[in-house]
């Protein structure tokens, strides 16, 4: 594969990373993201954790340039996670890259773009891994934070 052909797959995966995030945020009786929702913080959590562990730009273009699977390059919890969203269309047309509505705002995909054009739903998606060490370390020191303003220590 070219370059130009991978940066477009990269393209798309970074879209459906955070795609899918809004899709399974917006999968509460409301429809609409709301960030009180368990589905809503869960999503957000793990799209923290997805792109702290992205690898970079050059290295995932490299790979999909060697039609290696980009998701490898993940850490293990997280695979099955991005390979499922490069390949699996966000239910909501309107976050949907590949869609009709999207097509209509004027980007044309190439045709081998329909390899990773498998429908799903948001049952669909796999559970969620554990949230990493640092995300939990993160998320921690953001209550404690959180805490210590609420009783008035900076």
């Amino acid at each position: 594969m070219n370059k130009a052909d991978a940066v477009i797959v990269y393209d798309l995966l970074f879209k459906r990373l955070l795609n899918w995030d809004i899709a399974l945020a917006c999968n509460n009786p409301r429809g609409r993201i709301d960030g009180r929702s368990k589905e809503s913080r869960a999503s957000a959590l793990l799209l923290r954790d997805l792109v702290a562990n992205m690898p970079t730009f050059d290295n995932l273009v490299a790979a999909i340039r060697k039609d290696q699977d980009p998701a490898d390059l993940w850490p293990e919890p997280f695979r099955e996670t991005v390979r499922f969203r490069l390949c699996h269309m966000v239910p909501r047309a309107i976050n949907e890259p590949l869609s009709e509505e999207s097509k209509s705002h004027g980007r044309a995909w190439p045709d081998f773009i329909q390899r990773y054009a498998k429908p799903a739903t948001c049952a669909d998606h796999p559970p969620f891994p554990p949230p990493s060490h640092g995300m939990q370390e993160f998320s921690r020191r953001r209550r404690q934070s959180k805490i210590s303003a609420a009783k008035g220590v900076a």
